[in-house]
């Protein structure tokens, strides 16, 4: 795949797909993952990281018990952290993927004009 259609490729993807994604997330008023705030939802999830028998003898209330925000706020903050995470990842592949791109046009570009005036003095010095 060509430079170009690579750089087309991450922007319309960045543009079209993530943005209502993210969005959805940081500006819901309610919780869309309702795992973290259902009751006994919590352990279940839990359980998948850590063993049964250290989760029996813990009283967990859920993920406040973690951090001082609520649920929505919580969710809203992960949007975010998403978001500009997603942004800077996006940044640094299509900067790794344009400049060598627009160097070797440049360089292109600089030879052709060197190449010309190169010649136009062959030219007059000859003429």
């Amino acid at each position: 795949m060509s430079p170009l259609l690579k750089i087309g490729y991450i922007a319309a993807n960045g543009i079209l797909i993530t943005p209502p994604a993210c969005a959805l997330i940081i500006f819901s008023s309610e919780v869309i993952y309702n795992t973290y705030g259902a009751t006994g939802g919590w352990i279940q999830a839990l359980a998948l990281c850590v063993p049964g028998d250290v989760l029996s003898g813990l009283s967990l209330s859920g993920p406040d018990m973690f951090s001082p925000l609520g649920i929505v706020e919580d969710q809203q903050l992960g949007g975010i952290v998403m978001k500009i995470t997603q942004e800077i990842i996006y940044g640094t592949v299509l900067a790794r993927i344009f400049f060598p791109w627009f160097r070797s046009g440049t360089d292109k570009l600089i030879r052709y004009q060197v190449l010309t005036e190169l010649n136009k003095y062959r030219k007059g010095r000859n003429g």
